[in-house]
């Protein structure tokens, strides 16, 4: 009667769509989560109250898409992402990325997971010299702004 679909007892078609205005600064060698401050779309996947979870309303699979617009205004730096699921490091999600003093790059990637209903996702990072950070632009003439984070969760099965 919802119009909602179920396979195997697994609502279907949850998604989530975030992304952040905060320039976010990291101090060299500690991870922290990626902070994510706008909801576009939410559909059986949330940002939790700090807006550094993504919690699954629903069993199933999902992709986890996300990018990050990183400078290294100040120094060389390298700069590691990853997932984490419910507080915990994901193996084999990290990545690395190497940037020169005034270096400036987008650079995105994908999971696929499986998740059971009230599990959460995190993205973490970390620099090593505390020089890059996840940089934030307003919208200048007629180029939109550009947001330091951008997730999106979508339920492929």
């Amino acid at each position: 009667g919802s119009g909602d679909l179920y396979v195997h007892g697994h609502k279907q078609f949850n998604v989530g769509a975030f992304s952040s205005t905060i320039t976010q600064s990291g101090s060299a060698n500690v991870s922290q989560s990626m902070q994510f401050n706008l909801t576009d779309t939410s559909q059986g996947v949330s940002l939790n109250g700090s807006g550094t979870q993504f919690v699954i309303a629903n069993a199933g699979t999902y992709n986890i898409q996300f990018s990050i617009q990183i400078l290294s205004g100040t120094g060389q730096d390298n700069v590691w992402a990853w997932l984490k699921k419910n507080g915990s490091n994901v193996s084999n999600t990290a990545g690395r990325i190497v940037l020169a003093n005034n270096d400036a790059l987008i650079t995105s990637w994908n999971y696929i997971v499986e998740a059971a209903a009230g599990d959460y996702y995190e993205l973490a990072w970390q620099n090593l010299n505390g020089h890059a950070e996840l940089i934030y632009q307003a919208a200048t003439g007629n180029i939109p702004s550009i947001p330091s984070t951008i997730a999106t969760i979508t339920q492929v099965r």
